[in-house]
């Protein structure tokens, strides 16, 4: 989004716009880099259930000011307990998935007891929700259903989403063409460029959307992630249906706008999901291998795409291929993209009802084991 905003100050064309993306993106790390601030590192040490409740207490009777030792994750000897705790927290817990989300973006501090209360339900339900694997990454993901059922996913709504991004601007070329043979090269150019400032923009939306939804589902509604995954795929479905569609050029925002935000929405919650599965130790290889998803889908989708583009296409004057029937032009790839759309539709559900039952099946085993730690 950003450089499609300076494309506008600078003169159109592809290639000025390949040559800001070029040297944008070499340059702006380069001047990053002194400001780089690297902290060493330390280990995971999973903070009891009865300290983060003391905690919430401290933080907002205002006693005293935040310090980073209370910071979630920080090793328990590290936070000023008072004495009648201390005695209960001496023997930690088990240490569960490592991709805890206790500190996420709309969690805040309770204020009374009503909302330590809340704070305490707010925890437990996210605890039972963490996954069972702890740290789990490279070839041991590959005898598991969870990682091919990510990874699938992952891979279906991305080609989906990049055989749009990267045709924009034949589709964009193809219903001007037909919609007004005297249309110019320079307008087609500066309508291309327009389009690929919508997908950024939305795109950034979406992503910003998810990751606040997702926190918003699970810590106050205890609900699964997935359903932002879910939102996605329904977003994609649109966007199919209105490709297959759209005969007017200036309708053409519609399809830029739904799949810029759903893939933006798509990106925003995968790595979540990714660490709650998997745990967070391991995500920066994990998050590797899942992307490798999108070089093999896009692919595929772009080549349907270029074969059908092709054969409605027909040589110009200047021997360059060109297609002057408008949707005709690409309308059948995006009819499979649809089906794949809503195939990815009913995999977000299954995701939903799978982690729904072992969520299930993991608390009524939890139920029995206190009934017969009380007994």
């Amino acid at each position: 989004m950003f450089f499609a905003a300076i494309a506008l100050l600078l003169p159109s064309g592809t290639y000025n716009f390949l040559i800001l993306l070029a040297t944008g993106t070499v340059v702006l790390p380069l001047i990053s880099f002194p400001f780089l601030r690297v902290l060493p590192p330390q280990s995971y040490h999973h903070v009891p259930q009865q300290d983060r409740q003391v905690m919430h207490r401290t933080r907002s009777s205002g006693s005293h000011q935040y310090s980073p030792s209370e910071e979630p994750g920080a090793p328990p000897n590290m936070h000023k307990i008072p004495s009648s705790t201390s005695t209960e927290s001496q023997d930690p817990e088990p240490t569960p998935d490592s991709g805890d989300e206790h500190s996420s973006l709309i969690s805040k501090s309770s204020i009374d007891g009503a909302e330590d209360l809340e704070n305490s339900k707010h925890l437990a339900s996210d605890r039972n929700r963490e996954s069972p694997h702890l740290d789990i990454r490279g070839f041991a993901l590959l005898p598991l259903p969870e990682f091919w059922q990510l990874f699938s996913m992952l891979g279906l709504l991305t080609g989906i989403g990049l055989m749009t991004i990267n045709n924009i601007g034949n589709d964009a070329q193809a219903l001007w063409k037909h919609f007004d043979p005297s249309t110019t090269p320079a307008f087609i150019e500066k309508r291309q460029a327009m389009h690929v400032s919508i997908l950024s923009f939305c795109s950034f939306t979406g992503r910003l959307t998810s990751g606040i939804g997702s926190d918003f589902l699970v810590s106050k509604l205890h609900r699964s992630r997935f359903w932002c995954l879910f939102a996605s795929a329904i977003i994609f479905c649109l966007a199919q249906l209105a490709g297959t569609a759209i005969a007017t050029p200036n309708l053409l925002v519609l399809l830029s706008g739904l799949t810029g935000f759903a893939y933006g929405m798509l990106f925003g919650v995968y790595p979540s999901l990714v660490a709650h599965c998997f745990g967070v130790h391991g995500l920066s290889q994990n998050w590797g291998t899942m992307t490798l998803a999108p070089v093999i889908s896009g692919n595929i989708f772009n080549l349907l795409y270029g074969r059908i583009y092709d054969s409605h296409s027909v040589k110009n004057e200047a021997g360059d291929m060109e297609c002057l029937q408008g949707r005709v032009c690409y309308s059948s790839a995006y009819w499979v993209t649809f089906c794949a759309a809503v195939l990815g539709v009913g995999c977000c559900l299954w995701s939903i009802w799978h982690e729904y039952q072992v969520h299930k099946v993991r608390e009524s085993k939890e139920r029995v084991g206190d009934h017969e730690r009380t007994a």
